[in-house]
């Protein structure tokens, strides 16, 4: 009777180890479409008979996982983010300097192509207000262009505030899962948050997160900051820094520990907006004000040394510009020219009206190579401006497409893993309730036979 005892004990384990299992095909079914979540299964592992009783035993749940793969969907998520931010920047930028039909080139050449009009009647109002009017384009297209980079470092300034707040939400809730997640006992479930916390946290400052022997994940920077140490995590911190002109300084804070990480993040969309803003952006800004500084005293000192329609010399053509930092945003024609278009200097001084050798003078400037060390022309250098700036935005956008491309790879790779097939789960469910059947048939068996022999005793 003990025997058959003991076989009511393995029956009730079996019916025990399958009830496991068929929870868990469960709660894979009810969370195939959760972000993170990855795919969980039940181990059965039979239990030595001594000599015949045994059972079974069920496993688990343990996560169906490849850390490597994880890694790497990590890393390119870091890859991605600033590849997407600093396109979509860029973008941005190349919108905000003219369209396809009005921009900087156009409105020089437009400047040009009234001056040359003018050479063919210089005493004309009309031609001459033609000429005054393309100046003023020009001078508008440089604010333009100015006002659209200084525009587009105030949103990455803004980006960054948002993002640096989002990263450190989630460098918290790292510790907290690590503060939460048993080392001996790890939830699936909780292991699967702490990951896609990592992934998204990557996505933003780019770093690496690794888990260390002891179960805690830690999470360190470009450059070496820490960010989460096990059950710690430092928050970032913004503030406007003068010697950034006013812009956004990144702070990594511990306690009472600040470093200032501005320099130091390269990747994630933090990376991609600072790479933007500091380099990109600035270096655009630098470009533009040589050019517009180069293009006002270059014009101004040609026309000066010319005669207006009543004989007078000295007027500007541009407002003088006091810097080449600032020169773009305060381009704008001069108030001679604002006050009367007869002040265009179309002759040289002392020939009379009819002249137009001063028109002459300001033409030769449309080809004469006074940029880039005497390799380029005032219009050569507007023409490399917008096309260096569009080569950017198509090598952005290419790289954004590429860093697109290896993450659905990578995903592709952890779907057929990790992800959850409901036709598999409905398979394994099947052969589970057969398992179960089959237990509760054995257990009704036996507890027939006991029956039976209690009442023969």
């Amino acid at each position: 009777m003990a025997g058959l005892f003991s076989y009511l004990d393995l029956g009730a384990g079996a019916l025990l180890a399958t009830n496991r299992g068929v929870g868990v095909v469960g709660h894979n079914v009810a969370n195939a479409a959760t972000e993170g979540f990855t795919r969980q299964r039940v181990d059965f592992s039979a239990i030595p008979g001594t000599p015949i009783a045994g059972g079974v035993q069920s496993l688990g749940p343990t996560r169906i996982t490849d850390q490597l793969l994880t890694q790497k969907e990590w890393n390119g998520a870091g890859e991605y983010g600033r590849a997407s931010d600093l396109a979509r920047a860029l973008s941005s930028l190349e919108l905000g300097m003219g369209t396809d039909t009005h921009d900087l080139v156009q409105a020089i050449a437009s400047l040009f192509g009234g001056i040359m009009e003018l050479e063919a009647a210089p005493v004309d109002t009309e031609l001459r207000n033609n000429v005054v009017d393309g100046a003023e384009g020009v001078a508008n297209m440089f604010q333009t262009g100015a006002l659209a980079i200084q525009q587009s470092q105030y949103d990455a300034d803004a980006n960054i505030e948002a993002l640096s707040a989002t990263a450190s939400g989630l460098a918290s809730k790292i510790a907290s899962l690590n503060r939460e997640i048993d080392r001996t006992n790890p939830s699936p479930d909780l292991l699967d948050q702490r990951d896609l916390a990592a992934r998204q946290l990557t996505e933003i400052v780019g770093g690496r997160a690794r888990v260390d022997e002891d179960g805690h994940m830690r999470f360190v920077l470009d450059g070496g900051g820490v960010l989460v140490d096990g059950e710690r995590s430092a928050e970032f911190q913004t503030s406007r820094d003068p010697d950034l002109g006013g812009h956004v300084r990144l702070e990594l804070v511990d306690g009472v520990h600040v470093d200032d990480v501005t320099g130091n993040i390269s990747s994630g969309r933090l990376g991609g907006q600072l790479t933007f803003r500091d380099s990109v952006a600035r270096d655009s800004a630098e470009r533009l004000d040589n050019l517009a500084y180069e293009f006002a005293t270059r014009f101004n000192e040609v026309h000066r040394n010319n005669a207006a329609l009543d004989g007078s010399t000295g007027h500007d053509f541009f407002t003088e510009p006091g810097s080449i930092e600032g020169a773009a945003l305060g381009m704008s024609i001069s108030a001679s020219l604002e006050a009367s278009s007869d002040n265009v200097a179309a002759a040289a001084p002392a020939t009379g009206p009819g002249d137009t050798s001063g028109l002459s003078d300001l033409l030769n400037l449309r080809d004469q190579k006074v940029l880039a060390g005497g390799s380029r022309s005032l219009l050569d250098e507007s023409i490399d401006f917008l096309s260096d700036l569009g080569a950017r935005v198509n090598r952005a956008s290419s790289d954004e497409a590429l860093e697109q491309d290896k993450l659905t790879v990578l995903g592709s790779l952890r779907d057929s893993l990790s992800g959850v097939s409901v036709e598999e789960e409905m398979t394994r469910l099947s052969a589970l309730q057969h398992a179960q059947e089959a237990s509760v048939r054995f257990i009704a068996t036996v507890d027939s036979l006991l029956g039976q022999l209690i009442e023969q005793v």
